[in-house]
Formats: structure tokens, sequence, C-alpha cells
């Protein structure tokens, strides 16, 4: 029976050695993976910093460089705009240059006037002249398409108009001092008032001998717009500084076949005078 008893308590502490070990083993090994996943979990989030503190510092110097490109954008658009300034007051330099020289050029303007035909008209005691009007170049070349007219009479008359600047309207307006437009106005003959006549540059506009079918500057608009009003305006004319406006009106009489050249000089006035020309 003591044999038994004595059995039974070994087996009792085996058991429970056993039973301990068990649990000593389970609690070491639960032990050691939580260590080990603590470890794992300490270890990714030190990566983590580490990329996060990676990715601020590319970040970082990803700001400054775009700092730095709009600077750089800045100042370029400052020398752009500074550029587009200086060409703009340049363009504006050179226009009132072109159009100070172009207006200068033409000290004086050419025409031919073509008698093309005259016929008799008994109930007046006259007769009706037709003419073939065309302004020339310095190469005697046509400007513009021959204009045809039919007069009432045998002599006829070109009117022309001068205007010379002051120099107060010169410094504003950007014309040289020695310029002076010359226009020719309108044609009548003996039989009509000069009102009745046909005009001959385009009233409002800028005669062709000035610059043909190029655009005008807003500066040049201004001088021809002022320049039709002078012509029409004596008060206007005082007002705008003009030292001499006047207009002449020379006279010629007609005769069939013959061909005239008439000549503008902005310093000596208009004249006529009969030339040669081959009949057709």
């Amino acid at each position: 029976m003591g044999r038994i008893h004595e059995s039974l308590s070994l087996v009792h502490q085996i058991l429970r050695t056993t039973l301990l070990v068990v649990v000593l083993g389970a609690v070491g090994g639960a032990g050691y993976f939580g260590y080990r996943a603590y470890r794992q979990r300490q270890t990714t989030l030190e990566d983590a910093q580490k990329k996060v503190a990676q990715l601020e510092k590319a970040l970082g110097e990803r700001d400054r460089k775009l700092e730095e490109k709009q600077r750089q954008i800045e100042s370029l658009e400052r020398d752009v705009a500074a550029l587009k300034t200086t060409v703009a007051e340049q363009k504006a330099k050179i226009e009132k240059l072109d159009l100070a020289l172009r207006l200068l050029k033409v000290r004086r303007r050419v025409a031919q006037l073509r008698v093309l035909d005259q016929i008799p008209d008994p109930e007046k005691g006259t007769v009706i002249s037709r003419v073939e009007f065309v302004e020339l170049d310095d190469q005697g070349r046509p400007i513009g398409e021959p204009r045809r007219f039919s007069v009432t009479g045998d002599t006829i008359y070109i009117d022309s108009w001068v205007v010379k600047f002051e120099d107060r309207y010169i410094e504003t307006a950007a014309i040289d001092r020695s310029t002076s437009l010359v226009l020719f106005r309108r044609i009548f003959t003996d039989k009509q008032k000069p009102e009745e006549g046909f005009s001959l540059d385009p009233v409002g506009r800028r005669p062709a001998a000035y610059g043909g079918a190029r655009s005008m500057s807003e500066l040049e608009k201004k001088i021809w717009a002022d320049f039709w009003t002078i012509a029409t305006d004596e008060r206007k004319a005082r007002e705008l500084g003009i030292r001499a406006a006047h207009g002449e009106a020379p006279s010629v009489p007609l005769k069939k076949g013959m061909v005239y050249r008439i000549e503008l000089r902005a310093s000596d006035g208009l004249s006529i005078r009969p030339e040669p020309h081959d009949s057709e």
C-alpha cells in the first residue's frame, strides 16, 4: 500500500513537472515570437521613418528647385516685358523716321494730262473735252490707274494745295522741319465753278505718292486727318500751327492730242507745260 502511494506521488510529481515544463515552454515560445514580432515591427517602423525622412528631403529639394525656377521665370518675364517696351519704342521711332523720310522725299509731284478728244457743244457754244489724268513717280511710271474726265470747256485748271508746318507742330507730330505736304486737289474748266470740278487726290485719304497701298500708322492717320482739316478749315490750320497754307490753280488751253506735264513743287508751286508725245 505504501509503495502504491509512493508510485502515485511520483507520477503526480512527474505530471506536474511535465506540465510546468510545457507551460514554461509555451510561455517562452510566446515571448520569443512576441519579441521577434516586436523587433520586426520596430524595424519596419524605423524603415518607414527613414523613407519618410528621405521623401521629406526630396520634397524639400524639389520645392527649392521649384522656387529657383520660379525666380528664373519671373526674371525672364521682366526681361521680356522690358524687351517688348524697347521693341515698341524702337518701332515707334522707326515708324516716325520712315514717315518723315517719305514725306520729306516727296518734294515734287508729277502728273500727265492727256487730251483724248474734243467734241463741239453748239448749245453752249463751247466743247466737251475728254481728258486723262495720271500721276507719275520719279521714274516716269504711273502711280495708280489713269483717271478720265469729261469737262465742259477748252481751258482747264489744276487746283493744288500746299501746307507747311510750324516748329511746334513738327515737334509733336515728328514731321521734319522742311517737310511740306502737297496735293492735287481738283480739276475744273473756265466753264465751271471750282467746287463743281473733279477731285484728284481723294479727300480724307493719303495721296498715293506718299505711300501707295502700304498701311498707315496711327501717327500718319492723324497727320493726314489734320491735313485735310487744314485744307478746308483756316481756323483749324491756325490752331495746328501751320505757317503756310495756300492753293494754286494755273490753267492751260486744251488741244486734242496734246499731253501736258503737270509738276508741283513745294518750294515754287505748280507748273503746266505741253510735252511732245506720239499720237495713237
